[in-house]
């Protein structure tokens, strides 16, 4: 259970470095935290499913390797969580549509297809894993969003740094955990 919402919570980073970075905005609609926070999670939980449920017909195939398949996604969208975080600067954001909200909620739940396809392998509770990506990223988003005038640039980026760090040792106990078995 417990990587299970370490999981959910480094998929969740992105989510929230977002959020933040529209709740810094001063002229921000009231209801604009809530409103983030229901389409990320709605996108990180909707392609988290898309992933699991291709991982799992996957399985059939992959089975003697599939710890390595899981462990690789793992540790590259862990390294590429932290590299961003540590790269790109924090920016003011314009107040986004709808229509911006689902791109945005998109493009930071890519990493959650790719890690419900690995988590798949791993045979992980997929109603479980679901619904922990979509409940974790809610509640960051809401938090990041609230919190954002308190919540410096540098906190932002740590935390995205953080995150995809969580995702890499993730990865790495994985692989020690099966060649303790000899898998």
């Amino acid at each position: 259970m417990l990587q299970l919402l370490l999981i959910a919570a480094a998929l969740a980073v992105d989510s929230f470095a977002v959020a933040v970075a529209l709740g810094l905005r001063r002229d921000a609609p009231r209801g604009s935290v809530l409103r983030v926070a229901l389409v990320f999670a709605a996108c990180q939980a909707a392609l988290a499913a898309l992933g699991v449920a291709g991982g799992a017909l996957a399985l059939r195939w992959i089975g003697a390797f599939d710890h390595w398949i899981a462990a690789a996604v793992l540790a590259a969208f862990g390294l590429r969580t932290a590299w961003k975080a540590w790269r790109e600067p924090l920016e003011q954001a314009p107040t986004p549509s709808l229509r911006m909200l689902v791109l945005l909620g998109l493009a930071t739940s890519i990493d959650a297809w790719a890690v419900g396809f690995g988590t798949a392998l791993l045979g992980v509770d997929r109603l479980a894993f679901v619904a922990a990506v979509g409940a974790t990223t809610a509640f960051a988003c809401v938090l990041g969003g609230s919190a954002a005038r308190a919540i410096g640039a540098r906190v932002t980026r740590a935390t995205g740094v953080l995150g995809g760090l969580v995702l890499v040792a993730l990865a790495v106990a994985l692989v020690l955990e099966h060649r303790a078995r000899g898998i």
